[in-house]
């Protein structure tokens, strides 16, 4: 019997919108620790990151039970090494939170997401409940590859390759036909993308 490992492409992640009034801060904490682990997932490897993505939203409405607010005291090191002791209560840190107004703040929100190399990818769907929402999706592209197509809402096909392809190709053709070289066309294109790229192959991407 062999155990199921699931491969990059196999794993689907959700945006997963938490609202934080009135919920107790450990239940609270062990359910997002589970979807962010992806325990709830038929495809769960503890190796593997096959979570999904959490937003935890009115977090000043979270509610401790008995007397943690006051009784239970956070410790840290404020240079990140022994000595410079702080300490706060529950209640100092919910007291700190700052609440969010539209218009008046951003906040960014990142994370990576590694896939294997494809011909063709597509980037996850980016989707937290919310209507104001500005997203942005990059794509990191090895220097082996190529990125020959781009799609989606707010991009086109024209990708920078294709006018770097189109100056190798005229200087290939005017190069080939003088007369006092040894190398023809063909030999002049081979050796134009020889100079930039080891590895020929593209890679054709696709943003939803």
């Amino acid at each position: 019997m062999q155990s199921y490992v699931p491969k990059p492409d196999e794993i689907r992640r959700e945006w997963v919108v938490m609202d934080a009034s009135d919920q107790v801060l450990g239940r609270l904490a062990t359910e997002v620790a589970r979807l962010l682990r992806g325990k709830h997932k038929p495809e769960y490897t503890p190796f593997l990151d096959t979570g999904d993505f959490v937003v935890v939203v009115n977090a000043r409405g979270i509610r401790l039970t008995g007397r943690k607010e006051q009784d239970k005291v956070y410790y840290r090191h404020a240079t990140g090494r022994p000595g410079s002791l702080k300490k706060e209560t529950a209640a100092e840190a919910l007291a700190q939170l700052v609440p969010l107004r539209p218009g008046a703040q951003t906040v960014d929100v990142e994370w990576h997401q590694s896939t294997s190399s494809v011909v063709l990818s597509k980037a996850p769907q980016v989707t937290i409940g919310e209507q104001a929402v500005n997203a942005d999706v990059m794509f990191n592209m090895p220097r082996n590859r190529w990125l020959l197509l781009t799609g989606g809402p707010c991009l086109g096909p024209a990708v920078l390759f294709w006018s770097y392809l189109f100056v190798i190709i005229l200087a290939g053709v005017g190069l080939g036909r003088l007369s006092w070289t040894p190398l023809s066309t063909r030999h002049w294109l081979l050796l134009g993308l020889g100079l930039d790229l080891r590895i020929l192959p593209g890679t054709l991407g696709c943003c939803s």
